[in-house]
């Protein structure tokens, strides 16, 4: 027998007193659990602030939410969650307290706003499953909240009294609504930029410079590697088949150091007009879809972009400044390692390496295999085994620490630095045009 539709005016078959009241406190706890801890993230939105116990391996709140399904139209996708769960405790209130009218209009709000939360929960942690590969903790407790809320609303609804399936309908059209302006609506820019102070005169450096934390492990003195790890010295010359070009000096660290890019690796043509420098991590979600925000861009600028590559593996393995611990994230620094001694042994290959590693997730055993194919196999097992490539690693993590460490990718421009994902190639050839003053 179907329910009767909103406006009837059938009797209504109540729960119990005692039931009705554990229904309402056991709910109340729900929304002000989820209401609290949207409000903690949408302050984490709004301020760009730093989670609390967030931040390492497959539960990575920045990962989430740095990513472009964490907003809606600019907005912080935790926003409309506070209103709807402000509103679900308005209508607790009004179950208890109010009359027969008032009562039925609460069920009525409950049951489109509860079934939209669930719907809403299905589809966020089907994105951190799916698509983001990582999961904010904070959010899959306001996700529970939602579901078990759902689950208590249609155990507990009075019968007869409104037509629960409508109100589901309703709730399954809001959630859509919302699912619907964030797949097809305009992807949200998750950027910040950073303006270097002007008064800084960046420090230039060479080969017999003794600002040695900043120097290129490839114009490294032994004395001066002696000073920086303590124990490693260089005994013998590095050589790549880099063109012997003369210096090009580019910006890193706010501005605050430069590089000559001719002793980096480099994706693209190091003359290039427009050269930049990125810090990333090659298992990094934002950083791979910059990359192919950056691939992209090129030909809007004439194929004349180019990047000055540095990995900063966010894992404590080789990065002590990341809190990144666990097993599956040190696959990072091998890969840095792997992508840095390609460069090594043919400078060439490095452009076509680096794209590959950034086309989907690689592990450190896919990036080795391929590896083997670009460059001489025997010849890579020799650069790897000097280690010069761990050198260039913990030289990128200075400057990384340099920079204030924290977010990647870090885009550096003459004059300010772009941290966080760039969702779009046109984003990226806007900055670069303003960046260079085009």
């Amino acid at each position: 027998m179907s329910e009767p539709a909103l406006g009837s005016s059938k009797p209504t078959a109540s729960p119990s007193r005692s039931s009705a009241n554990k229904f309402v406190v056991g709910s109340s706890a729900l929304s002000f659990l989820a209401l609290g801890v949207s409000g903690y993230l949408a302050y984490i939105g709004l301020t760009e602030s730093k989670v609390v116990g967030c931040d390492g391996g497959i539960f990575n709140c920045e990962h989430v939410l740095n990513s472009r399904w964490s907003q809606v139209f600019g907005i912080p996708v935790s926003i409309p969650a506070i209103g709807l769960y402000a509103i679900v405790i308005g209508a607790l209130v009004s179950l208890r307290h109010g009359t027969d009218n008032p009562q039925r209009f609460a069920w009525i709000t409950l049951s489109v706003l509860s079934t939209a939360a669930a719907v809403s929960a299905a589809w966020f942690v089907g994105l951190q499953v799916f698509s983001i590969g990582h999961f904010c903790p904070y959010c899959l407790v306001v996700h529970s909240c939602g579901v078990l809320l759902a689950a208590a609303v249609a155990w507990n609804r009075p019968r007869g009294s409104f037509s629960f399936m409508n109100s589901c309908v309703i709730g399954i059209a809001l959630s859509g609504s919302l699912i619907a302006m964030q797949a097809f609506g305009p992807v949200p820019e998750t950027f910040e930029i950073e303006t270097h102070d002007p008064s800084v005169v960046p420090m230039e450096f060479d080969p017999l410079d003794d600002d040695v934390l900043f120097e290129s492990p490839l114009g490294m003195s032994a004395l001066s590697w002696f000073s920086l790890v303590g124990v490693v010295m260089a005994d013998e010359a590095v050589t790549t088949d880099q063109p012997a070009l003369g210096p090009r000096l580019v910006p890193v660290s706010g501005g605050k150091r430069q590089l000559d890019a001719c002793k980096w690796p480099v994706w693209g043509n190091v003359d290039a007009r427009y050269l930049i420098v990125e810090m990333f991590d090659y298992t990094c979600e934002h950083c791979r879809n910059t990359h192919q925000s950056i691939k992209a861009a090129a030909p809007l600028l004439n194929n004349d972009l180019a990047v000055l590559a540095m990995p900063v593996p966010l894992h404590r393995d080789c990065n002590d400044a990341a809190t990144n611990s666990s097993p599956e994230g040190a696959d990072a620094c091998e890969i840095a390692r792997l992508a840095i001694s390609v460069w090594l042994v043919d400078a060439n290959k490095f452009t076509a390496y680096h794209d590959w590693l950034f086309e989907q997730k690689r592990s450190a055993v896919e990036a080795r295999i391929h590896a083997d194919t670009l460059v001489d196999r025997e010849e890579l097992a020799a650069e790897l085994a000097k280690g010069t490539a761990s050198k260039y690693i913990a030289k990128n993590v200075l400057l990384y620490k340099d920079a204030g460490a924290g977010t990647v990718p870090k885009i550096s421009f003459p004059t300010t630095t772009v941290v966080g994902e760039i969702g779009s190639a046109a984003s990226v050839a806007d900055l670069v045009r303003q960046q260079f003053g085009q």
